[in-house]
């Protein structure tokens, strides 16, 4: 059978073990599909999650209706073919992150991603914590405060949590580590990113639906600023590496473009909330700290209408000599409104971003 996708492939393999007519074959193709990419494998949780709450809804009924024969039998085919494709997707997601398992060995998965521990950087936070242990998994976006050893000068932004979760990215980036429990990395060509959509996301909340897909992003809480009746977030959302990248485009000039819809709950205390994309340009100088080149900042009013995305977009040159470019969205709110308790809810989605060198070749989205 062809398929249009690799989407489309997954639903129907999944409905197949589901239904328990996949051959052994189309088993191992499944585990393959989940193994290959986040997208699929979150399209395979949400297949099974609606299955087993559809079933377990079903059982409700039954329970009442034909309760004696519900106790004759142990367990229900629906409940077997649920269990058997879950066991299937434990299998492959074993197999798929037993690599990138954070144990005593960690030197292994250290090694194993092209790092090789030198001298400077062998007593670095990030490798100790690497080689530590993990038996808590529930804080795994939590990154405060930064326990980095050089300094990261971001422009605009002065929330901790931001500047500790972009000097964390560039650290594991620096070490080209290919797992981290806090982000996702991945390369595309000559440019290496580290990114945290997947770990911010969320599904439909405060009666807003996603722009695209099942995922959206969410802001942290808020912070709130009494003196000047401000409260604001920051969130660093990605980071890229473009050391590799400015080497083999030197002479040409890079511009990124960037865009991102945004949305807000619904809120009695206030009207219109402030979005922000911004770009900082980040070069390592001498003492390896992180300065400034330059920062692109569009923003946005929006209002609370539930239905609506609204879209930021970014044109920017980015500065020559580039090491790093840290992509953060904000949400802001101003006066008296401000210091009130609000819980409405704000949140981004569809963030593209792509470089576009002098010669017509594009990178992206990245």
């Amino acid at each position: 059978m062809k398929f249009s996708n690799s989407t489309e492939e997954l639903e129907v393999l999944t409905s197949k073990v589901l239904d328990e007519h996949a051959s052994k074959e189309e088993q191992k193709r499944l585990c393959t599909l989940i193994n290959s990419s986040a997208t699929l494998r979150k399209r395979y949780a949400s297949i099974i999650t609606h299955e087993s709450l559809l079933h377990w809804e079903i059982g409700q009924v039954n329970e009442i209706s034909y309760e004696k024969s519900v106790s004759e039998k142990f367990l229900s085919f629906p409940v077997i073919s649920t269990l058997a494709a879950s066991l299937i997707a434990l299998a492959c997601v074993w197999g798929f992150s037993k690599t990138a398992q954070i144990n005593h060995a960690s030197k292994d998965l250290i090694a194993s991603s092209g790092y090789r521990e030198s001298q400077s950087t062998k007593n670095s936070p990030l490798i100790s914590s690497l080689k530590q242990e993990t038996t808590d998994l529930a804080s795994v976006d939590i990154l405060y405060p930064s326990s980095s050893d050089f300094r990261v000068e971001l422009d605009t932004i002065s929330h901790a949590q931001a500047i500790a979760t972009a000097s964390h990215a560039i650290e594991v980036l620096e070490n080209n580590l290919n797992y981290d429990r806090y982000g996702q990395i991945e390369s595309l060509e000559c440019v290496s990113s580290w990114h945290r959509k997947d770990h911010a996301g969320v599904p439909a909340q405060n009666g807003i639906l996603p722009y695209e897909g099942d995922q959206m992003i969410s802001f942290s809480e808020l912070i709130v600023n009494v003196d000047a009746q401000i409260a604001e977030v920051s969130e660093t959302l990605q980071v890229l590496d473009l050391r590799a990248f400015a080497q083999e485009n030197s002479t040409q000039i890079t511009k990124l473009d960037a865009e991102v819809f945004f949305n807000k709950g619904v809120s009695v205390l206030s009207e219109s909330t402030e979005f922000s994309l911004s770009v900082h340009a980040l070069k390592n100088n001498e003492n390896f700290d992180k300065e400034s080149l330059g920062i692109s900042k569009n923003t946005l009013q929006i209002d609370s209408n539930l239905e609506t995305w609204e879209k930021v977009e970014s044109e920017w040159l980015v500065p020559p000599g580039t090491d790093f470019l840290v992509v953060a969205l904000s949400a802001r709110q101003d006066g008296p409104e401000a210091l009130l308790p609000n819980d409405s809810g704000y949140y981004a989605d569809h963030l593209k971003i792509n470089l576009r060198v002098d010669d017509g070749s594009v990178i992206g989205p990245l």
